[in-house]
Protein backbone atom coordinates (compact mmCIF):
# COMPACT_ATOMS: atom_id res chain seq x y z
CA UNK A 1 0.00 0.00 0.00
CA UNK A 2 1.60 3.29 -1.00
CA UNK A 3 1.93 6.05 1.56
CA UNK A 4 -0.27 9.02 0.83
CA UNK A 5 -3.86 10.15 0.69
CA UNK A 6 -5.13 6.61 0.14
CA UNK A 7 -3.68 5.59 3.51
CA UNK A 8 -5.20 8.46 5.47
CA UNK A 9 -7.74 7.17 7.95
CA UNK A 10 -10.27 9.03 10.04
CA UNK A 11 -9.82 9.07 13.83
CA UNK A 12 -11.97 6.36 15.34
CA UNK A 13 -11.98 4.24 12.16
CA UNK A 14 -10.44 0.72 12.47
CA UNK A 15 -7.53 0.03 10.18
CA UNK A 16 -7.85 -2.58 7.43
CA UNK A 17 -5.08 -5.11 6.99
CA UNK A 18 -2.21 -3.39 5.14
CA UNK A 19 0.08 -4.97 2.59
CA UNK A 20 3.56 -5.46 4.06
CA UNK A 21 6.36 -3.47 2.51
CA UNK A 22 10.06 -4.23 2.55
CA UNK A 23 12.14 -1.12 3.26
CA UNK A 24 14.65 -0.17 0.61
CA UNK A 25 17.68 1.99 1.22
CA UNK A 26 19.52 4.59 -0.78
CA UNK A 27 23.24 5.35 -0.56
CA UNK A 28 22.78 6.71 2.95
CA UNK A 29 20.89 3.67 4.13
CA UNK A 30 17.42 5.27 4.24
CA UNK A 31 14.56 5.57 1.79
CA UNK A 32 13.03 9.08 1.82
CA UNK A 33 9.26 9.40 1.91
CA UNK A 34 7.62 10.86 -1.22
CA UNK A 35 8.05 14.62 -1.28
CA UNK A 36 10.49 14.57 1.61
CA UNK A 37 14.22 15.50 1.63
CA UNK A 38 16.69 12.67 1.30
CA UNK A 39 17.63 10.61 4.32
CA UNK A 40 20.93 12.39 4.91
CA UNK A 41 19.08 15.63 5.66
CA UNK A 42 16.93 14.04 8.37
CA UNK A 43 19.66 12.47 10.50
CA UNK A 44 19.66 13.18 14.18
CA UNK A 45 22.38 15.74 15.07
CA UNK A 46 25.43 14.56 16.97
CA UNK A 47 26.56 16.38 20.04
CA UNK A 48 29.44 18.74 19.40
CA UNK A 49 32.85 17.17 19.87
CA UNK A 50 33.55 19.57 22.70
CA UNK A 51 30.52 18.41 24.65
CA UNK A 52 31.00 16.73 28.00
CA UNK A 53 30.99 12.94 27.99
CA UNK A 54 28.50 12.77 30.86
CA UNK A 55 24.92 12.36 29.72
CA UNK A 56 22.49 14.97 31.03
CA UNK A 57 19.06 13.45 31.43
CA UNK A 58 17.47 16.24 33.43
CA UNK A 59 14.78 18.01 31.44
CA UNK A 60 13.75 21.64 31.75
CA UNK A 61 10.46 22.84 33.15
CA UNK A 62 7.75 21.63 30.74
CA UNK A 63 6.24 24.16 28.36
CA UNK A 64 2.98 23.67 26.59
CA UNK A 65 2.20 24.41 22.96
CA UNK A 66 -1.31 25.83 23.07
CA UNK A 67 -2.12 25.45 19.37
CA UNK A 68 -5.73 24.38 18.72
CA UNK A 69 -6.97 26.44 21.66
CA UNK A 70 -5.86 26.79 25.24
CA UNK A 71 -9.41 26.03 26.29
CA UNK A 72 -8.91 22.39 25.36
CA UNK A 73 -5.90 21.97 27.63
CA UNK A 74 -6.18 19.77 30.71
CA UNK A 75 -5.00 20.94 34.11
CA UNK A 76 -2.45 18.94 36.13
CA UNK A 77 -0.84 19.50 39.50
CA UNK A 78 2.19 21.03 37.78
CA UNK A 79 0.26 23.31 35.43
CA UNK A 80 -1.17 22.73 32.00
CA UNK A 81 -0.82 19.48 30.09
CA UNK A 82 -1.15 18.83 26.38
CA UNK A 83 -4.66 17.71 25.52
CA UNK A 84 -5.66 14.81 23.30
CA UNK A 85 -8.23 14.88 20.52
CA UNK A 86 -9.71 11.50 21.48
CA UNK A 87 -9.18 8.72 24.05
CA UNK A 88 -5.86 6.85 23.82
CA UNK A 89 -5.65 3.05 23.87
CA UNK A 90 -2.05 2.65 22.66
CA UNK A 91 1.03 4.80 23.25
CA UNK A 92 3.68 4.13 20.60
CA UNK A 93 7.11 5.35 21.72
CA UNK A 94 10.26 6.17 19.79
CA UNK A 95 13.49 5.54 21.73
CA UNK A 96 16.42 7.78 20.78
CA UNK A 97 15.72 11.39 21.78
CA UNK A 98 12.30 10.43 23.17
CA UNK A 99 12.76 8.05 26.11
CA UNK A 100 16.56 8.33 26.40
CA UNK A 101 19.15 10.88 25.25
CA UNK A 102 20.41 10.86 21.67
CA UNK A 103 23.90 10.86 23.18
CA UNK A 104 23.39 7.42 24.74
CA UNK A 105 23.09 5.86 21.30
CA UNK A 106 25.68 8.01 19.54
CA UNK A 107 28.26 8.35 22.30
CA UNK A 108 27.85 5.10 24.26
CA UNK A 109 26.18 2.27 22.32
CA UNK A 110 27.81 2.88 18.93
CA UNK A 111 31.39 3.23 20.29
CA UNK A 112 30.89 0.16 22.47
CA UNK A 113 29.89 -1.94 19.45
CA UNK A 114 32.95 -0.82 17.51
CA UNK A 115 35.22 -1.45 20.50
CA UNK A 116 34.15 -5.06 21.08
CA UNK A 117 33.68 -6.00 17.40
CA UNK A 118 37.28 -7.17 16.67
CA UNK A 119 37.44 -9.34 19.80
CA UNK A 120 34.00 -10.80 19.13
CA UNK A 121 34.89 -11.67 15.54
CA UNK A 122 38.15 -13.28 16.60
CA UNK A 123 36.39 -15.50 19.15
CA UNK A 124 33.13 -16.28 17.37
CA UNK A 125 33.75 -16.03 13.63
CA UNK A 126 33.11 -19.73 13.01
CA UNK A 127 30.64 -20.38 15.83
CA UNK A 128 27.12 -21.54 14.89
CA UNK A 129 25.55 -18.89 17.13
CA UNK A 130 27.33 -16.07 15.29
CA UNK A 131 26.87 -17.46 11.77
CA UNK A 132 23.40 -15.92 11.16
CA UNK A 133 24.70 -12.44 11.98
CA UNK A 134 27.80 -12.87 9.80
CA UNK A 135 25.94 -14.42 6.87
CA UNK A 136 23.33 -11.64 6.81
CA UNK A 137 26.01 -9.29 5.46
CA UNK A 138 26.63 -9.14 1.69
CA UNK A 139 29.14 -11.86 0.63
CA UNK A 140 31.82 -9.37 -0.34
CA UNK A 141 31.74 -7.94 3.19
CA UNK A 142 31.51 -11.21 5.14
CA UNK A 143 34.37 -13.19 3.58
CA UNK A 144 36.84 -12.29 6.35
CA UNK A 145 36.73 -10.63 9.78
CA UNK A 146 38.71 -7.72 8.37
CA UNK A 147 36.23 -7.15 5.54
CA UNK A 148 33.25 -7.26 7.88
CA UNK A 149 34.92 -4.89 10.35
CA UNK A 150 35.68 -2.37 7.62
CA UNK A 151 32.10 -2.51 6.33
CA UNK A 152 30.60 -2.07 9.80
CA UNK A 153 32.84 0.92 10.46
CA UNK A 154 31.79 2.49 7.16
CA UNK A 155 28.08 1.94 7.78
CA UNK A 156 28.24 3.38 11.28
CA UNK A 157 30.35 6.33 10.15
CA UNK A 158 27.53 7.29 7.78
CA UNK A 159 24.75 6.41 10.26
CA UNK A 160 23.24 3.87 7.86
CA UNK A 161 20.16 2.19 9.29
CA UNK A 162 20.04 -1.24 7.66
CA UNK A 163 18.68 -4.46 9.12
CA UNK A 164 21.80 -6.65 9.13
CA UNK A 165 23.86 -3.96 10.86
CA UNK A 166 21.18 -3.37 13.49
CA UNK A 167 21.00 -7.10 14.22
CA UNK A 168 24.77 -7.32 14.69
CA UNK A 169 24.77 -4.28 16.97
CA UNK A 170 22.15 -5.92 19.17
CA UNK A 171 24.29 -9.05 19.36
CA UNK A 172 27.33 -7.00 20.41
CA UNK A 173 25.39 -5.00 23.01
CA UNK A 174 23.89 -8.07 24.66
CA UNK A 175 27.07 -8.93 26.57
CA UNK A 176 27.54 -5.30 27.57
CA UNK A 177 24.07 -5.08 29.10
CA UNK A 178 24.46 -8.46 30.82
CA UNK A 179 27.80 -7.46 32.38
CA UNK A 180 26.52 -4.10 33.57
CA UNK A 181 28.82 -2.16 31.24
CA UNK A 182 25.72 -0.79 29.51
CA UNK A 183 22.59 0.57 31.15
CA UNK A 184 19.91 2.64 29.42
CA UNK A 185 19.67 6.15 30.96
CA UNK A 186 15.94 6.80 30.61
CA UNK A 187 14.70 10.33 31.18
CA UNK A 188 13.29 10.60 34.75
CA UNK A 189 9.65 10.75 33.62
CA UNK A 190 9.73 7.67 31.36
CA UNK A 191 9.60 4.61 33.64
CA UNK A 192 7.05 6.07 36.09
CA UNK A 193 4.83 7.14 33.20
CA UNK A 194 4.99 3.76 31.44
CA UNK A 195 4.08 2.01 34.69
CA UNK A 196 1.31 4.53 35.35
CA UNK A 197 -0.16 4.24 31.85
CA UNK A 198 -0.22 0.46 32.09
CA UNK A 199 -1.36 0.65 35.75
CA UNK A 200 1.48 -1.49 37.03
CA UNK A 201 3.43 -1.04 40.22
CA UNK A 202 7.04 -1.58 41.20
CA UNK A 203 6.68 -5.28 42.03
CA UNK A 204 4.66 -6.30 38.96
CA UNK A 205 6.61 -8.24 36.35
CA UNK A 206 3.89 -8.46 33.70
CA UNK A 207 0.30 -7.24 33.31
CA UNK A 208 -0.66 -10.81 32.38
CA UNK A 209 1.04 -12.61 35.29
CA UNK A 210 -1.07 -14.87 37.47
CA UNK A 211 -2.04 -12.95 40.58
CA UNK A 212 -2.27 -9.66 38.69
CA UNK A 213 -5.50 -10.40 36.85
CA UNK A 214 -7.30 -7.49 38.45
CA UNK A 215 -4.61 -5.00 37.39
CA UNK A 216 -4.68 -6.40 33.87
CA UNK A 217 -8.44 -5.83 33.64
CA UNK A 218 -8.18 -2.16 34.55
CA UNK A 219 -5.07 -1.35 32.53
CA UNK A 220 -5.61 1.96 30.79
CA UNK A 221 -3.38 1.74 27.74
CA UNK A 222 -0.90 -0.50 26.00
CA UNK A 223 2.64 0.79 25.52
CA UNK A 224 4.53 -0.24 22.38
CA UNK A 225 7.91 0.71 20.91
CA UNK A 226 8.85 1.75 17.35
CA UNK A 227 12.55 2.34 16.69
CA UNK A 228 15.03 1.99 13.85
CA UNK A 229 17.06 -0.27 16.15
CA UNK A 230 16.26 -3.98 15.92
CA UNK A 231 13.53 -5.48 18.08
CA UNK A 232 16.20 -7.52 19.89
CA UNK A 233 18.16 -4.34 20.70
CA UNK A 234 14.98 -2.60 21.88
CA UNK A 235 14.22 -5.42 24.31
CA UNK A 236 17.78 -5.32 25.66
CA UNK A 237 17.50 -1.58 26.29
CA UNK A 238 14.22 -1.81 28.20
CA UNK A 239 15.42 -4.86 30.14
CA UNK A 240 18.43 -2.95 31.50
CA UNK A 241 17.46 0.60 32.50
CA UNK A 242 18.40 3.05 35.22
CA UNK A 243 14.84 3.01 36.59
CA UNK A 244 14.65 2.75 40.37
CA UNK A 245 10.95 1.85 40.11
CA UNK A 246 11.74 -1.23 38.03
CA UNK A 247 14.94 -1.64 35.96
CA UNK A 248 13.32 -4.24 33.68
CA UNK A 249 10.37 -2.60 31.91
CA UNK A 250 9.77 -5.28 29.29
CA UNK A 251 6.80 -6.65 31.22
CA UNK A 252 5.00 -3.33 30.74
CA UNK A 253 5.56 -3.21 26.98
CA UNK A 254 3.09 -5.00 24.72
CA UNK A 255 4.93 -5.01 21.38
CA UNK A 256 7.99 -3.81 19.48
CA UNK A 257 8.36 -2.56 15.90
CA UNK A 258 11.42 -1.78 13.76
CA UNK A 259 12.24 -1.11 10.11
CA UNK A 260 12.02 -4.84 9.34
CA UNK A 261 8.59 -5.73 10.70
CA UNK A 262 7.01 -2.31 10.10
CA UNK A 263 9.07 -0.25 7.64
CA UNK A 264 10.81 3.15 7.50
CA UNK A 265 9.67 5.49 10.26
CA UNK A 266 9.11 8.45 7.94
CA UNK A 267 6.63 6.58 5.71
CA UNK A 268 2.90 6.61 6.44
CA UNK A 269 2.51 3.02 5.24
CA UNK A 270 4.63 1.84 8.19
CA UNK A 271 2.10 3.23 10.67
CA UNK A 272 -0.76 1.67 8.71
CA UNK A 273 1.00 -1.68 9.04
CA UNK A 274 1.57 -1.24 12.78
CA UNK A 275 -2.04 -0.26 13.48
CA UNK A 276 -3.35 -3.09 11.28
CA UNK A 277 -1.83 -5.61 13.70
CA UNK A 278 -4.35 -4.40 16.30
CA UNK A 279 -7.68 -4.06 14.42
CA UNK A 280 -9.54 -3.73 17.73
CA UNK A 281 -7.95 -0.29 18.26
CA UNK A 282 -9.25 2.61 16.13
CA UNK A 283 -6.35 4.42 14.50
CA UNK A 284 -7.35 7.68 16.20
CA UNK A 285 -6.75 6.05 19.60
CA UNK A 286 -3.03 5.58 18.88
CA UNK A 287 -0.62 8.21 20.26
CA UNK A 288 2.86 8.25 18.68
CA UNK A 289 5.63 10.18 20.44
CA UNK A 290 8.93 11.04 18.74
CA UNK A 291 11.56 13.75 18.59
CA UNK A 292 11.68 13.68 14.76
CA UNK A 293 9.10 15.84 13.00
CA UNK A 294 8.99 13.75 9.81
CA UNK A 295 8.04 10.69 11.85
CA UNK A 296 5.30 12.61 13.64
CA UNK A 297 3.96 13.85 10.31
CA UNK A 298 3.89 10.31 8.89
CA UNK A 299 1.88 9.06 11.89
CA UNK A 300 -0.55 11.97 11.64
CA UNK A 301 -1.05 11.29 7.94
CA UNK A 302 -2.80 7.99 8.72
CA UNK A 303 -4.90 9.47 11.53
CA UNK A 304 -2.81 8.76 14.63
CA UNK A 305 -2.42 11.40 17.28
CA UNK A 306 1.23 12.42 17.58
CA UNK A 307 3.35 14.87 19.61
CA UNK A 308 6.95 16.04 19.16
CA UNK A 309 9.25 15.45 22.16
CA UNK A 310 11.69 18.26 22.93
CA UNK A 311 14.43 16.73 25.07
CA UNK A 312 17.89 17.94 26.17
CA UNK A 313 20.38 17.27 23.37
CA UNK A 314 17.76 17.09 20.61
CA UNK A 315 17.76 19.28 17.51
CA UNK A 316 16.30 22.74 18.04
CA UNK A 317 12.72 23.04 16.84
CA UNK A 318 11.66 25.88 14.57
CA UNK A 319 8.74 28.19 15.25
CA UNK A 320 6.97 26.65 12.27
CA UNK A 321 7.20 23.20 13.88
CA UNK A 322 5.83 24.61 17.13
CA UNK A 323 2.88 26.13 15.27
CA UNK A 324 2.06 22.93 13.36
CA UNK A 325 2.61 20.30 16.06
CA UNK A 326 2.08 19.75 19.76
CA UNK A 327 5.50 19.96 21.42
CA UNK A 328 6.09 18.56 24.91
CA UNK A 329 9.21 18.32 27.04
CA UNK A 330 8.06 15.52 29.32
CA UNK A 331 5.64 12.60 29.28
CA UNK A 332 4.20 14.11 32.46
CA UNK A 333 2.59 16.79 30.29
CA UNK A 334 0.38 14.17 28.64
CA UNK A 335 -2.72 13.19 30.59
CA UNK A 336 -4.39 10.00 29.39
Amino acid sequence: MAAGAADKLRPGQPVEQAKAQEPSFDATGKRPAPGQPDAASSKRPRKSEGAEQEINIEGEKPEVNDEEGAGSEQESGNGQSSSLQSPVSVVLLDIEGTVCPVSFVKDVLFPYALEVLPTTLAKEWSSPSFAPYRDAFPPEHSATPEALTAHVQDLMRHDVKIAYLKSLQGYLWEEGYASGALKAPLFPDVAPKILSWTQQEQGDESPNDCGHEEKAKKKKVRVMIYSSGSVAAQKLLFRHTNSSARPDLTGAITDYFDTVNAGPKTEAASYVKIAAKYPDVPVGEWLFLSDLVKEVEAAKEVGMQSFVLERPGNAELSEEVRRKHRVVKSLDEILI
